[in-house]
Parts: structure tokens; sequence; C-alpha cells
């Protein structure tokens, strides 16, 4: 089994969400997990820091640890703002730029799920702004509609990533569907908006997802880890990505990425359609 890495970039900066109720929410969510010994004054004390330095990602710390590591991640960028998600196209552009340039692969973090138009829109803005073709694209909160994937395969797109479930890869409508295995918001907010469960808890549900792809005949195991949480403020989450990364290596796991693992299964399809003709000419 491969493991394909990727990380959703929903946040850059906290003034971004004057206009929301996000800043109000990160303050209460703060508060309660404290208040309920899910986190510590320390960390309280950092996620404080990152909203006065104005701060809301941390994608440079991210971008070194995965070179380090050796893991071919794949990030997904918003064109366009959506739900809770407030940052303008040219900073995504911008971030688009030095993610590549470490030699990462980029994606759309699609906003649009069900208007064929906009999701046109957001393929051509992310090629415009950026003089790159996106990787592949993830929807945003994973929301889809039933026309979705046949709109996404038509607006040009290679892959998406943004089905939930213990699935290999499909192809619909001539786009690969990565489904999405492991996400960190399923391991730690296991009872509702707040953090619930502590590392143990995580590494123990993590390993049993393993388990059970392995058991469906995963081929290619997705997770997503968000960027906003590689940081001291969020440290169990933190912990649980170094952890599960290291654990990916040190049991013989391969990394690739989306578009690796798409080569190879179209090498795989064009091989047993080879396969199948032979076998007629022979029946023949």
């Amino acid at each position: 089994m491969k493991v394909i890495v990727s990380h959703d970039v929903d946040h850059l900066t906290f003034s971004e969400h004057a206009r929301d109720w996000c800043v109000p929410k990160y303050l209460l969510r703060t508060g309660i997990e404290l208040g309920l010994r899910r986190i510590s004054v320390a960390e309280t004390g950092r996620r404080l820091g990152a909203l006065l330095r104005n701060r809301w990602h941390n994608l440079d710390a991210l971008v070194q640890f995965d070179r380090e590591q050796g893991v071919p991640a794949t990030f997904f960028v918003a064109m366009t703002r959506g739900r809770g998600l407030c940052y303008a196209p040219e900073a995504a552009a911008e971030w688009v730029r030095r993610i590549h340039a470490h030699g990462f692969a980029v994606g759309v973090h699609g906003v649009a799920f069900a208007h064929p138009d906009a999701i046109c829109c957001e393929y051509s803005t992310f090629r415009e702004r950026t003089q790159s073709e996106p990787a592949g694209v993830r929807m945003h909160y994973l929301r889809t509609c039933d026309a979705t994937l046949g709109w996404l395969a038509r607006a040009g797109y290679a892959f998406d990533s943004s089905v939930y479930e213990l699935a290999p890869p499909y192809k619909i409508h001539g786009l690969w569907e990565f489904p999405l295995h492991l996400m960190d918001g399923h391991l730690f907010y296991t009872n509702g908006r707040w953090q619930s469960a502590n590392l143990a808890q995580a590494r123990d549900a993590t390993l049993r997802r393993l388990d059970a792809a392995h058991r469906n005949h995963v081929r290619y195991f997705t997770l997503l880890f968000h960027d906003v949480y590689f940081s001291d403020a969020f440290l169990i989450w933190k912990k649980w990505y170094v952890w599960l990364i290291d654990h990916l290596k040190q049991n013989g796991f391969e990394f690739v990425d989306y578009g690796t693992a798409v080569q190879e299964l179209e090498r795989g399809v064009a091989a047993n359609l080879t396969a199948s003709s032979a076998r007629v000419g022979v029946r023949l």
C-alpha cells in the first residue's frame, strides 16, 4: 500500500475574517478546550500569539518538514472565497508559486461544487494567476453533489479527492477519484466541535484505519493534514502528524503524490486493455 499525503490551505491571516465569525469561534474554541483541559496554558498562549501576529497558517514549517522527510505532499489552495475561507486569489497565487518552488504539487481547493461555470472559473483562475496547471482538486468541506465529479472532469481536472470513504481509486467521467481515507479533524473531533481525543487515541484510530484499508485492498492510502495544525499551538495534532510520517517510513510504506498515482493507474488500465485484447485474439 502506497501513501498519498495532502494538505488543505483554509486560512492565511486572521484579518481575512474581519467580516465573519471565524475569529470569535477560534477564541471560543480555545477557551473551551482550555477549560476542558484539552490544551495547556502554553498552547493557549501560542494560539493568542498567532492571532496577534495575524498569521493563521504554518505553510513554511510544513513545507520544510515534508521536504526533510522526503514526503511528496500535494497542497490544495483556493482560488475563490467560500464558507470560512477568505484569502484573496492574489495571496493564493503567491503561495502556489512558493510551494511550487520547493518541488511540491499544488491543486485547487474548490469552493464551487454545485455550479459548473463556477467550477470552470476556479480552474481557469488557477491557470491564469499561477501560470501552471492545477494538479487536481479537493472540494472545501468535501462538499459534492451528484453532478460535481462530472463537472470537475469537464473543467479539465485529472483527479479529485473529495469523497470520504474507505475505497480504492476509481475512474468516473474520465476523472480519477481518490477517496480520502484519513483526516486529522475526524481523529481529534470525535464528540463534537472541541478537541476530544488525546494523542494515544488518535494513534490507535490511525492504526485501525490503516489496517482496515489493507483489508479493503486499498492500493493508495490518502490522508489529509491541515497546515494550520503544524504548530505547537496545536501540539497534539502536530505530534500526531510527525509520529504518522515516522511510523509510515519505519514500516516500509512508499510515499507518492497524486500525479504519480494517476500515471501508475493509467499504465495499469492500458496493460489490462492490452491483455484483454490479446485474450480476445487468442479466442478468435
